[in-house]
């Protein structure tokens, strides 16, 4: 990479520096590392694990685990992506080591949701004289395959695609993983990538503990921010120290109250600890030590009562989904999927308008799942971190 007559890196041009495998939130936001300014091309994770519907029909039963030869044939050529090392060692080291393939591909979607989020997000908040395009590699796969994709072989979607469409959504607001400075604050940013200018916009961020519990809820003052722009909101220290791990809900609100974007991001107590900036290459960040997420593994269970309607037009497949959380408990990482039978496999192809939701204390989530046309969906079920599965049928749109 050139340097200008300070010594001072040159970000013009488009670079190829990765990286080529996972790395955290705060990688993205820090400002240290080429791969994270100026223009970038094939960016992205080249390990990506499949959500365990996926991952069970091209692995032979015998072999779903341990992860062995029969995982690594559907690897990357490179030997550096080949054994899955990257993913695996994120995975082991920030939700702790798992005892079975589906343990496993669920806490996987949990380190992709964050990761791919967090690098769409952070080039977003950083600007255009931050960042000025990245192409990122790659949609989806031409076959059963752990390379790199956003959605897979089968068109499901995992937690790197529900990463990314949060991270490129028109309006949101980002919190950006205490990545900079001494760490002890992390910058709140409202990011405009509408092409209007926005006004009389409030962010709000409240934290929560494992128990469900708000330990911090501050609000901005009125925010005005300009068309392809981003402006600093708030600032969040670092609080309710005695949960290893905290929720931090970030909304945007607008002049009626209205909530116009929501993001749920997961923080640990222990933040990752990147190193010197000369450990990143393209396939390997040497963190020296890493985040601990694995408290999320003990959370209160959560059941959460769910109801589905059909959209009552003619030729409109839209399911609407309705998470009603009746505990105090929040209710973590919530997928939902349209089936066709109660235990069928999700149907296939099918968009959401957002999945893996979290659902706070006595609050519901609603969100559209729509199948493609001739695709018969006539089931709802839920999973989520830490809930039992939920399995209700789609109903007629109830009368008002």
């Amino acid at each position: 990479m050139a340097t200008d007559e300070a010594g001072e890196r040159d970000w013009d041009g488009i670079q190829m520096a990765g990286p080529y495998s996972w790395r955290p939130p705060s990688y993205w936001f820090a400002g240290d590392y080429a791969a994270t300014r100026g223009s970038t091309a094939e960016q992205g994770d080249n390990e990506q694990i499949p959500p365990f519907a996926s991952l069970k029909k091209f692995i032979p039963p015998d072999k779903l685990w341990p992860i062995n030869d029969a995982w690594y044939f559907h690897a990357g050529s490179n030997p550096k992506n080949a054994a899955l090392t990257s993913i695996r060692r994120a995975v082991d080291r920030r939700y702790g080591l798992s005892n079975s393939a589906e343990e496993f591909a669920r806490k996987a979607q949990l380190a992709h949701y964050e990761a791919t989020r967090a690098q769409f997000e952070a080039f977003a908040a950083g600007g255009w004289d931050n960042h000025k395009m990245t192409i990122y590699w790659m949609l989806n796969n031409h076959w059963p395959s752990f390379f790199g994709h956003l959605f897979d072989y089968y068109l499901r979607p995992g937690g790197a695609y529900f990463g990314a469409k949060k991270g490129l959504r028109p309006l949101s607001v980002v919190f950006d993983s205490y990545a900079t400075g001494n760490h002890n604050h992390a910058n709140i940013t409202v990011v405009n990538q509408t092409p209007s200018d926005q006004r009389d916009l409030r962010a709000r961020v409240r934290v929560y503990d494992l128990q469900g519990r708000v330990r911090d809820d501050r609000t901005s003052d009125n925010l005005s921010v300009a068309s392809g722009g981003a402006v600093q909101a708030l600032t969040l220290p670092r609080v309710a120290r005695d949960s290893g791990v905290v929720f931090v809900r970030a909304q945007l609100v607008d002049r009626t109250g209205k909530v116009v974007s929501e993001n749920v991001y997961w923080q640990s107590q222990r933040l990752d600890d990147l190193g010197d900036p000369s450990n990143d290459s393209a396939f390997e960040l040497k963190q020296a030590s890493w985040a601990d997420m694995t408290g999320l593994n003990n959370m209160a269970q959560v059941p959460l009562d769910v109801t589905a309607f059909r959209t009552p037009n003619p030729g409109d497949n839209r399911v609407t989904i309705r998470l009603h959380n009746p505990s105090q408990q929040v209710g973590f990482f919530e997928r939902a999927e349209l089936t066709s039978t109660p235990d069928g496999d999700e149907v296939l192809p099918i968009e959401y308008s957002d999945n893996y939701v979290t659902v706070f204390p006595g609050e519901t989530v609603e969100l559209q799942g729509q199948a493609w046309s001739g695709v018969s969906a006539n089931w709802v079920r839920v999973t989520g971190y830490n809930t039992p599965p939920v399995v209700v049928p789609i109903s007629p749109l109830p009368r008002s």
